[in-house]
């Protein structure tokens, strides 16, 4: 009776040590995964010439201006600032690159009411593939000049681009987020790995008891 019952003993430490080791593992592979997932989400600087440098050009109903920037990987813009002061209807846009210049194809725009200050849109979901392209306003404001040396185009009524003289790039920020914004797959084998040892030793445990 003596070493029936040392022998249940053993076997109920062991299986409570293998199910603190299933447990450990799992929390390992929530970790990893959750560290994946956030890293995935994590948001990229396409464009920032700010601060703002004093001078401004103007925006009209047959001038606008473009800003360009550039990105290695397919991203959806989910944040957009320009220090413009809107001074009428205005459109904010992005725009393929087509030789060096705006393409005069909007590939997203967004109208702007907001007349307080610099321009913020958010939530806006604008995806785009590996390339560059152009931050676009059109419309009427002013669009304050930012970080020197960078190059702003005028564009004119009839579809044609200019380097706007006497000007860096006019000050605007985007920030964007990967388009494959999921864990990867190894984390889900860490993690499937993790369940299925800790359901296996939770059924040991039971059978145990019976």
């Amino acid at each position: 009776m003596k070493i029936k019952e040392d022998h249940t003993v053993l076997k109920i430490a062991y299986h409570c040590s293998s199910l603190r080791l299933g447990q450990r593992f799992l929390t390992t592979a929530l970790l990893a995964l959750a560290f994946t997932t956030a890293a995935a989400h994590a948001d990229t600087t396409l464009l920032n010439t700010y601060p703002t440098s004093g001078s401004g050009i103007g925006i009209a109903p047959t001038t606008s201006i473009a800003v360009p920037f550039s990105t290695s990987s397919a991203v959806t813009i989910d944040f957009l600032e320009a220090a413009i002061s809107v001074q009428g209807p205005l459109d904010l846009g992005i725009e393929a690159d087509l030789g060096g210049v705006p393409s005069n194809t909007l590939l997203y725009d967004s109208p702007v009411t907001d007349t307080s200050g610099d321009i913020s849109l958010t939530n806006l979901d604008w995806t785009l593939a590996a390339g560059n392209y152009w931050l676009v306003a059109e419309g009427t404001g002013i669009w304050w000049e930012g970080v020197p040396g960078e190059t702003a185009y005028t564009g004119t009524a009839d579809g044609y681009w200019i380097v706007t003289a006497d000007y860096g790039s006019q000050a605007a920020l985007i920030t964007a987020g990967d388009v494959t914004a999921t864990p990867e797959p190894s984390s889900f084998v860490l993690l499937g790995s993790g369940l299925a040892g800790l359901a296996g030793m939770v059924r040991r445990k039971i059978g145990l008891r019976a």
